[in-house]
């Protein structure tokens, strides 16, 4: 397993922010429904984001 690095870790970011907007723009009509989304949207994108940077590591 590759250690991640600072310069990995800024890739994070990015990707949490987009998993945050796609999961918040779900209309819902509860206000605890649409924190759990956001909550989700964040865990989301991060772990996409690890997933991402564990694939680039293999192909190289």
């Amino acid at each position: 397993m590759q250690h991640l690095i600072v310069t990995n870790l800024i890739f994070f970011v990015p990707m949490a922010l987009c998993g945050l907007v796609l999961f918040s723009e779900v209309p819902v009509h509860s206000k605890v429904v649409h924190g759990g989304l956001c909550t989700v949207g964040l865990a989301a994108g991060a772990l996409l984001a690890m997933f991402l940077l564990q694939a680039i590591s293999v192909l190289i």
